[in-house]
């Protein structure tokens, strides 16, 4: 066999059988050093991945080695006079034809009876090794020649006179260079060797081993390139391989060299021998940074994907990646998406408009792992999903998924599940961690982890109120907890990878990615109130180290916005309303944790009090009870837009004087509150005017009025009749709410007047429901015939706003009613009400 001109330097060792068997069978010191994979003994006639560098006889080269199964040989059949004849043959990587003439064997077999004498032989295969040597090399540049060559082999055999049979050929191009690359840094082996044989690899490389830096950890196919940070290279070599070339600081990686998905360590050579090593890098289809490239996935199903950065949906749907779409067959997702630890946060589900159903991945048979996972609540008609994916019949690991689920959001749900709706018979799931609040309605289907499983589970824990899956069996080591201490205290997380997962004391395990430092916030947010039931006070963050280890020592904070948040002696404290951000530090680590605030002002005496006329759209509560008693008759709070919360106390002893359009609060704006407030105020001699506020454009709940009329016979005459007068409310404005209150209208007046026992007027647009109100008022001593719980309503659309509502003499005739289930107190929060049966409501006083 003819084989392809060599360069000079380059002779081909099987030119002399003799010599060639010797290196085939020598029983050498050195270890045989591999660059890939290992023997394959269920094939037949192979040639072996990688190769192994030698010396002997004073020549060094590269070997090859090739095998045949027993039982190949024996289908052979081959006569006891067939001469058979193997050969390797060695071209130049360019040039990697090879032509079937005669060539000089590596080894020649004369007869059946002598091949187990002659090759080598163990558990039923035979070997034997075809080998090119560089010889006499005396000169530098011969040396560089020889070492910078790449070369491919080839095996065959020839049986008498037939045509050759080739071996299967595996990754067989090879140089000196990258042989001997992969024995120096197989330190294992390398430290085995004797001084003599180091000396044959280190003779290959000049001066080199140094870590250089290059731009960016990953190479995506559609570019191919990266940036070095040094020139001076002109190969990169992984994994003892050829990958690419370096012009100037580019790397220009070769695709069809890597596979998709590895891990590699890239090294790269000059063209004296020297060497370097930069970081691992990662063939790629592309990186994931923001939502835009997460919608491309669906570009290509079979890709490789990994999140370098978290993403925020921005409250879209995202659509789904493989499965179907509108009755119309998609290929499902082959590929990989790793997540790195990073957050896809802020996204909801696509619903398939056929089939009702929807998942991020509709029908995947790939790969999804390291991800953590913020979803908004699916909603609309949704017959099966699952938040990750729809049908899973590829693998699903390392995951974190965190969703609060609305009450009426989902209809018609049948199998629903947090991980996936369906696990297949070739699924598997394991390791994934979900957090699932919230409530869904009744006769719906909201499953914690699987909905209908068939494949395999391992690993799979919630913190729900759901239960764990749907149909079908999971393992043992699945379950459901009502807490994340409770799933701390009972899960056993020793398979949850500790590069993967970071591990909290009494916290659930908490996905990891390489952006973290060395100080980390478990929580995302904090919270600041000083509003006594919403947690007033300063808040210590909880801060822990790399492997989510508490520290308390050297920490310092400061506040990017001090008319918000400030920090102090390591706690924060609130001082306005609105948002800051807080930066965490220890040493040189810091991590930034965005603060929300909310400045409660206390009102505790009527200064406080009066604090609303000037600061209209601030946060008050009542710290205690308010009392009026000895003040001068008052006017009233003119405009207000921002929140009181009375806590359940009572403002009491004031008397709301003679006024025309006049209350407590004179305007309630759009977007303001007053809630759980007690009101007992005197009407002194008034016109148009509300116990409580005059105007209503916002929202009045769970507020009780006490208004005692006191109209002196004096005025009599005087003009004073009233009109659109009531104790709540005057007038209910366009958007206006009034909802669970409670009147009481007593005490006397003494001329002919309209009072309405809950508000005066409610305008088209307006709402009030759950209000009640006790009427006991008289005129001129004597008890009104009937009482009117609404003055006037503007039209008759007005009062489909006004729902469950009432006046009553006693509130034994109130109870009557609710016993007779004609009016409900359902509405009214015993966390925020006293109900007594036979008495009126009565607001609750939260502790001092």
């Amino acid at each position: 066999m003819k084989r392809k001109d060599q360069k000079k330097f380059v002779t081909l060792f099987a030119g002399v059988a003799t010599a060639c068997a010797a290196f085939a069978i020598a029983n050498y010191s050195q270890p045989t050093v591999q660059t890939s994979a290992a023997t394959d003994t269920t094939k037949t006639f192979w040639m072996e991945d990688g190769a192994s560098v030698r010396k002997t006889q004073g020549a060094s080269g590269i070997r090859w080695k090739s095998h045949v199964s027993e039982a190949w040989w024996t289908e052979q059949n081959v006569a006891a006079d067939t001469t058979v004849t193997f050969y390797t043959q060695v071209t130049e990587a360019t040039n990697t034809s090879f032509e079937n003439t005669a060539e000089a064997p590596v080894k020649t077999i004369v007869s059946a009876s002598e091949k187990a004498g002659e090759i080598e032989f163990q558990d039923g295969v035979f070997t034997f090794g075809g080998a090119i040597t560089y010889n006499d090399l005396t000169t530098e540049a011969e040396r560089l020649a020889a070492y910078k060559a790449e070369l491919t082999a080839r095996s065959y055999v020839v049986i008498g006179e037939n045509e050759p049979i080739y071996a299967e050929v595996g990754d067989v191009a090879r140089s000196i260079r990258s042989v001997a690359l992969a024995a120096k840094e197989n330190t294992e082996v390398y430290d085995t060797y004797k001084p003599e044989e180091k000396e044959v690899i280190n003779g290959y490389f000049g001066t080199g081993g140094a870590d250089i830096a290059y731009d960016g950890a990953y190479y995506q196919s559609s570019e191919g390139t990266g940036a070095l940070a040094n020139s001076a290279y002109t190969v990169a070599y992984a994994n003892a391989k050829k990958v690419g070339t370096v012009s100037g600081t580019t790397l220009i990686l070769d695709p069809t060299a890597v596979e998709l998905g590895k891990d590699y360590t890239l090294t790269l050579f000059d063209d004296n021998g020297n060497y370097a090593k930069t970081s691992s890098f990662k063939y790629i289809t592309k990186t994931i940074d923001d939502y835009a490239d997460w919608t491309s996935i669906s570009d290509d199903l079979t890709g490789y994907y990994e999140l370098t950065a978290d993403i925020d949906g921005n409250g879209a749907n995202a659509p789904q990646i493989g499965g179907y779409d509108t009755n119309t067959s998609r290929p499902s997702f082959t590929g990989t998406v790793n997540g790195n630890g990073y957050t896809f946060k802020n996204v909801g589900i696509d619903v398939d408009p056929w089939y009702h159903n929807g998942g991020l991945f509709d029908r995947t048979e790939g790969v999804i792992e390291n991800l953590n996972l913020e979803i908004n609540a699916p909603t609309g008609t949704l017959k099966s999903f699952g938040l990750l994916v729809n049908q899973n019949y590829g693998t699903i690991r390392n995951c974190k998924i965190k969703v609060e689920m609305t009450t009426g959001s989902i209809n018609n749900a049948q199998s629903v599940g947090a991980i996936a709706r369906a696990n297949s018979t070739d699924g598997l799931i394991e390791n994934c961690i979900v957090v699932a609040t919230g409530s869904i309605g009744t006769g719906e289907y909201f499953n914690a982890l699987i909905g209908d499983n068939a494949g395999t589970t391992k690993n799979l824990y919630a913190v729900s109120p759901f239960n764990a899956n749907g149909s079908g069996t999971i393992s043992a080591t699945c379950g459901v907890y009502a807490s994340e201490a409770e799933m701390a205290a009972a899960v056993d997380l020793s398979d949850f990878a500790n590069a993967v997962w970071g591990k909290p004391a009494g916290r659930a395990p908490v996905l990891l990615n390489a952006s973290r430092g060395n100080v980390i916030v478990l929580d995302s947010s904090i919270a600041l109130n000083t509003h006594p039931d919403k947690g007033v006070g300063q808040f210590a963050l909880t801060v822990y180290d790399r492997d989510y280890n508490v520290i308390t020592d050297g920490l310092s904070m400061a506040s990017s916005a001090t008319d918000v948040a400030t920090v102090e002696n390591g706690t924060v404290q609130a001082v306005g309303d609105g948002t800051a951000t807080v930066t965490v530090t220890k040493g040189e680590d810091s991590v930034e944790v965005p603060v929300t605030s909310e400045y409660w002002n206390e009102i505790s005496d009527l200064e406080d009090w009066w604090l609303m006329n000037t600061s209209t759209s601030a946060k008050f509560y009542l710290a205690n009870d308010v009392d009026g008693a000895g003040a001068t008759p008052i006017q009233y709070i003119t405009t207000f837009s921002g929140t009181l919360d009375g806590r359940g106390y009572s403002v009491k002893n004031l008397t709301i004087a003679k006024l025309d359009e006049g209350g407590l609060f004179k305007k309630l704006e759009a977007g303001g509150v007053i809630e759980n407030l007690d009101v007992a105020v005197t009407g002194a001699n008034w016109r148009k005017a509300a116990g409580l506020v005059f105007n209503n454009y916002g929202t009045v709940r769970n507020c009780k009025v006490t208004l005692t009329l006191n109209r002196d016979s004096t005025s009599v005459g005087s003009g004073l009749n009233a009109s659109n007068a009531a104790p709540i409310v005057a007038y209910n404005q366009k958007g206006g709410l009034i909802e669970n209150c409670i009147a009481d209208l007593k005490g006397s007046d003494y001329q002919e007047s309209v009072y309405s026992a809950v508000l005066g007027w409610n305008r088209t647009g307006a709402t009030m429901k759950n209000v009640f109100s006790l009427a006991s008022y008289t005129v001129g001593g004597v008890a009104p015939s009937s009482y009117v719980a609404v003055g006037a309503f503007e039209s008759t659309n007005a009062s489909n706003a006004a729902t469950n509502y009432g006046v009553y003499k006693t509130a034994t005739d109130l109870w009557t009613d609710v016993n007779a289930e004609t009016v409900s107190l359902a509405d009214f929060d015993p966390s925020i009400w006293t109900i007594v049966e036979g008495e009126l409501p009565a607001l609750t006083r939260k502790a001092a």
